[in-house]
């Protein structure tokens, strides 16, 4: 099923509890998911996590993902960077 009529299928399966239209769904996902949900504009709000020491095997470009939000917070604890962000 693709993102986008899985959100339509979850906001007509659970309406917001509030006065807002919006849904709220927390996505965990990998560069791929996450870029392609971003992509087709599903994602209003990106928390960012970044390990600062290790590298790992699928490097992605942070400025790519990043490119239509706008930073609201950062913060380094140790070897993490926790990065806010929300869309323009």
């Amino acid at each position: 099923m693709p993102p986008a009529q899985l959100f339509k299928e979850i906001s007509e399966n659970f309406p917001p509890t509030d006065d807002s239209s919006a849904i709220r769904v927390l996505v965990e996902a990998g560069p791929s998911l996450l870029q392609s949900l971003i992509d087709q504009g599903l994602i209003d709000h990106l928390h960012l996590t970044t390990n600062l020491v290790k590298e790992g095997e699928n490097r992605i470009s942070v400025e790519k993902l990043t490119s239509g939000f706008e930073l609201i917070s950062q913060e380094i604890i140790e070897e993490a960077k926790f990065e806010r962000y929300k869309k323009i």
